[in-house]
């Protein structure tokens, strides 16, 4: 048989594969003496090597983003800047302000509510608590500051209750977001929900959340604290400072 029978053959033996095609190509150039070309065997073997490739690439982005939720874990278990809520329970605050003037104590039954009537409902109270010294908070749900340095207020309120008043004003905020605020930071005192801080008024020259008021034994501001405080040392000492000591 002639060797172009032979190809012919091959090939219709072969079919269309390709790899059967190349192979069959590669044994009648061996019988015709020509060089033997590897086509099929250099296929096969180039694919491993895309494999262990692609395979790396995927397990190396699976390895990122482990790595990028290990990292979130870790910052969320930390809390953020959100502050541990809750420093003082409910039972042991009633506890330490039982006996507290009756001004004071009708604060504390108060506790933590949202009360209506806006600036003119709440200097009508400060009327009421002449004779203290008083704290006014400023807040709002949406405020981070207002977050960080509310257990501040949760601590003092407790610690000086039964000798300052503390009054909250949540501003610029709704009720809702407020209430579930409050729920999550619970203080001893009431707050007064306000549109915004009029600039008519003792607070007029507030800029922005968080701020706190000091108000004397006769019901004069002593000195205004724009934004939060960093630790609870911070606070304890203004609250000496403009609000007991200044009518020492």
């Amino acid at each position: 048989m002639e060797v172009a029978d032979c190809e012919r053959l091959a090939t219709r033996g072969a079919g269309t594969h390709p790899e059967h095609a190349a192979k069959a190509t590669s044994q009648s150039a061996s019988a015709s003496g020509g060089p033997r070309i590897p086509h099929a065997r250099t296929a096969r073997g180039a694919l491993p090597l895309a494999s262990g490739v692609v395979s790396r690439l995927v397990f190396a982005v699976i390895g990122l983003g482990l790595v990028a939720i290990v990292a979130i874990g870790l910052t969320q278990s930390r809390g953020g800047d959100a502050p541990p809520a809750r420093t003082i329970s409910t039972t042991e605050a009633q506890e330490r302000l039982a006996g507290a003037p009756p001004a004071l104590a009708a604060l504390h039954e108060q506790a933590n509510e949202l009360l209506p009537g806006g600036m003119d409902a709440f200097e009508a109270r400060l009327e009421e608590l002449r004779g203290h010294p008083v704290v006014v908070n400023g807040w709002a749900s949406w405020c981070g500051p207002c977050r960080a340095e509310f257990p501040f207020l949760q601590k003092a309120s407790v610690d000086l209750g039964k000798q300052v008043a503390f009054l909250g004003l949540d501003t610029e905020d709704n009720d809702g977001d407020a209430a579930g605020f409050l729920e999550r930071f619970p203080v001893t005192y009431p707050s007064y929900t306000i549109p915004r801080i009029p600039s008519g008024t003792d607070l007029g020259a507030v800029r922005g959340l968080p701020f706190t008021a000091f108000y004397d034994a006769e019901g004069e501001l002593q000195y205004l604290h724009q934004g939060g405080y960093a630790s609870q040392e911070q606070l304890d000492a203004d609250i000496q400072r403009y609000a007991i000591g200044a009518d020492a």
